[in-house]
């Protein structure tokens, strides 16, 4: 399963780079705020950054069943918390 993390967060870094660059990869994303335009990419590229941390953190900390499962908790738990946040952000 080490092999799974870290391009897993390698690609979720890619793909936030992607849509920094071309943005119009997000459905909606005409329909967001400047300020949320600019924090699309940098959330998705963080969320990899978590992801590979996150092994290497737990790797190290001798937990290898959370090993196991990091891209799994970073996307489940992190893609709500991004939305919860965004909706925060713009008083939905």
């Amino acid at each position: 399963m080490d092999i799974v993390n870290i391009p897993f967060g390698l690609f979720m870094i890619g793909i936030g780079f992607l849509v920094k660059f071309n943005p119009d990869l997000i459905a909606g994303y005409n329909t967001l705020s400047e300020s949320d335009k600019q924090n699309v990419g940098k959330c998705i590229i963080a969320m990899g950054l978590i992801i590979i941390a996150g092994h290497f953190l737990f790797v190290w900390l001798g937990y290898t069943q959370v090993v196991y499962s990091i891209s799994f908790i970073v996307s489940i738990i992190g893609l709500p918390i991004l939305v919860s946040l965004r909706s925060v952000l713009t008083n939905e």
